[in-house]
Parts: structure tokens; C-alpha cells; sequence
């Protein structure tokens, strides 16, 4: 599968760069930053901005079921401990189903932990806010292992 192209988002973009990444192969690697929850404890838990609400997307799943739609690709998820939009105990949760969905997917295919990564989570002293202190360097090893034209992922 090619994977020549990364997605990267900060808090506003976390919805499409997410989505975009479940939806496209193309995307080999993701960093959502101050995004990735579960629904209910974000978006629709208090007065959010409008672009982060899709009537009706609940009945096909919480937020790590659609990003889990990325696998097996790289992910990582980026975080404040102390966001109010995006509270820390539900990233983790977000994270602990993603991991689950990483798992059910290497076994579908029949795939070794170590040719299928899972995803990664930084939390970091901070609010809601983009910190690129770990995903910087996460994206250029990427980047390195897969080179121009290669594939991977």
C-alpha cells in the first residue's frame, strides 16, 4: 500500500485529518494533536464549535471506532493533560479501544506484532494546545524508514 503522504492536525483539524486518514490509504502516517476522545466526552458534552459535530455519527460509532479505520497505519495521538475540550481520561480510553482495534487488525491479517505498529500516546504538561516535541521526531523516523517511493507504513 502506498503510503507516501502524512497527515498532521492541531486541535481544528483533528476531525478531518482523522477522517481523512480512515477514508484515504494514501495517508501512511497520522498525528492528531488535541483531538482524539471519545465523543461523548468532548463534542457533545459541552458547547463545542459546529465543525466538530456530524448529526447522527454516534449510530455508526464513538470516535476510536471510525479512527480505528486508519489501521494498520501509524498513529499517534497528541494531548495536554490539562485540555478542557478534550479531557485527558477519555484520550486514554480513546487510545486503550484504539489499541484494541490495532490488535483485532494484525490478527485479521495474520500479520506479526512487529510488522503492524500500534498506535502511540504522548500526553504532555499543557492545555489545548499543539506540543510537536514527540511527534516531530516521530514523523521524521517515519518519513526515514519509508523513503520516497517506498512502501510501508
Amino acid at each position: 500500500m502506498p503510503s507516501g503522504s502524512a497527515a498532521w492536525a492541531s486541535p481544528a483539524g483533528g476531525l478531518v485529518a482523522g477522517f481523512a486518514a480512515a477514508l484515504d490509504e494514501r495517508i501512511g502516517a497520522t498525528v492528531l494533536c488535541g483531538y482524539a476522545n471519545l465523543f461523548k466526552d468532548s463534542v457533545l458534552a459541552t458547547a463545542h464549535c459546529l465543525d466538530n459535530y456530524i448529526p447522527g455519527l454516534l449510530e455508526i460509532g464513538e470516535m476510536p471506532d471510525l479512527l480505528g479505520l486508519i489501521a494498520p497505519r501509524r498513529l499517534l495521538l497528541s494531548s495536554g493533560t490539562e485540555d478542557p475540550l478534550f479531557p485527558v481520561g477519555a484520550v486514554r480510553e480513546a487510545w486503550d479501544r484504539l489499541r484494541e482495534i490495532y490488535t483485532a487488525a494484525r490478527f485479521d491479517r495474520g500479520q506479526s506484532a512487529e510488522s503492524m505498529p500500534m498506535p502511540a500516546l504522548h500526553l504532555f504538561e499543557g492545555g489545548h494546545e499543539v506540543n510537536g516535541t514527540v511527534a516531530y521526531p516521530w514523523l521524521c523516523q517515519w518519513a526515514h524508514e519509508t523513503g520516497p517511493g517506498q512502501e510501508g507504513g
